[in-house]
């Protein structure tokens, strides 16, 4: 997309699979599902206010690709001034 800071997701099987298989566990809102399955199957991160997905993820020992409003804005405040691509160094700064 244009400026590159954004990706266009194409849902395959494997993500409607995986949304399913969180249904299935217990989580019944579909389109956290597909969110969710998108994230982690593309290696994305994934930004939400949903205590409750973000819960029940981690009640599962599933993949966490969650980042919280308070850790994009500790690194958002490294990145200012910076240019290049913010995504990137978004998520170095997340795996360290």
């Amino acid at each position: 997309m244009e400026g590159g800071r954004y990706r266009r997701v194409e849902e395959d099987s494997e993500i409607f699979s995986e949304a399913f298989t969180l249904y299935g566990l217990g989580h019944k809102d579909m389109i956290d599902n597909i969110l969710y399955a998108s994230a982690a199957r593309l290696g994305l991160i994934l930004l939400t206010l949903d205590d409750e997905l973000r819960k029940f993820v981690l009640e599962k020992r599933l993949k966490d690709p969650f980042i919280s409003v308070e850790e994009l804005a500790v690194l958002t405040q490294g990145l200012r001034g910076t240019r290049g691509n913010h995504s990137t160094e978004l998520q170095m700064s997340r795996d360290k």
